[in-house]
């Protein structure tokens, strides 16, 4: 079931900070991989520490599935999170 998504996403460089246009790369990738949500926010938190080499991440994604909407009125605000934190103890 399609579903619209809103990612957040905090990192604490190690050295080196990125623009924001590298994570938006991540952000617009990372749909095209995974379809889950679950999958959605722990495959964005990897290609970021793949790619990065934090000292840590957090990324969090706020979505909607359009069931919701179809159904009942009162579940027409229902918004899911999932948040995949990682520490990379360096």
């Amino acid at each position: 079931m399609p579903f619209t998504a809103t990612a957040h996403i905090a990192y604490l460089p190690s050295g080196k900070v990125v623009g924001l246009s590298k994570l938006a790369r991540v952000v617009e990738e990372v749909p095209r991989r995974s379809q889950v949500e679950e999958r959605l926010t722990q495959t964005a938190a990897d290609l970021i520490e793949e790619s990065m080499s934090p000292r840590g991440v957090v990324v969090v994604v706020e979505s909607s599935h359009s069931c919701m909407y179809e159904g009942c009125s009162e579940a027409r605000e229902h918004v899911s999170y999932n948040r995949h934190a990682r520490d990379s103890q360096r």
